[in-house]
């Protein structure tokens, strides 16, 4: 896979690369809310690791319908992180980008029946096409990384899920997409801008 991003299987030795950017992630039973309960605890540890602060200096506010965010309560002047999550029981991954807007999506490779028409209608004519040009055993694979650095572009700019069109493309065009390195079975993507700014998404 294409320069594919590691993920740090929590727990984990947390070492940021030039770009700023860590992915951490979790597995175990237990049902959704309790991977909720865990990838936001593993990021509220490596956050606190990160910024070499008590936990108690550092808070995640998420709430329905809004992009997750932190807050650093000390003095310090340390930039705000972007922060990012995805869930596909019973994984969940977290996305840091240190220097500003992340995103990141988890999804199980499936094959969909009518991917075609789905593709055409939330990836655009360019991506169905290329999908369509895959070999048909590699075509669910295809697909659903697509999908996955589709939504990881949304989170990345704090939008829903939404059809596309060529507004929403050049929209979205800024970010910097990469495969992650996951088990097998799975597909995920990274998305990222540089600059300075908050951001997150959560779905799945």
């Amino acid at each position: 896979m294409r320069d594919a991003h590691p993920v740090h299987w929590w727990p984990a030795s947390l070492r940021p690369g030039a770009d700023g950017i860590i992915v951490i992630g979790v597995q175990g039973a237990g049902g959704r809310d309790a991977a909720r309960m865990r990838i936001r605890d593993a990021l509220h540890e490596a956050l606190a690791s990160l910024a070499r602060l008590p936990r108690e200096a550092v808070s995640i506010d998420s709430r329905p319908g809004h992009a997750p965010t932190v807050a650093i309560h000390d003095q310090s002047g340390l930039p705000v992180p972007g922060i990012a999550f995805s869930h596909e029981e019973p994984w969940s991954l977290a996305a840091i980008n240190l220097y500003g807007p992340v995103g990141v999506d988890l999804m199980r490779v499936q094959d969909i029946p009518d991917w075609h028409a789905v593709a055409r209608a939330y990836l655009g004519p360019e991506t169905a096409s290329k999908i369509a040009a895959a070999k048909p055993d590699m075509r669910p694979a295809a697909f659903t990384q697509a999908w996955c650095e589709h939504e990881a572009r949304l989170k990345c700019h704090g939008l829903q899920l939404t059809e596309w069109t060529p507004a929403l493309a050049e929209a979205t065009r800024d970010c910097t997409t990469r495969p992650l390195a996951l088990p097998d079975g799975l597909a995920g993507a990274l998305a990222w801008q540089l600059g300075s700014g908050q951001l997150g998404s959560e779905s799945n």
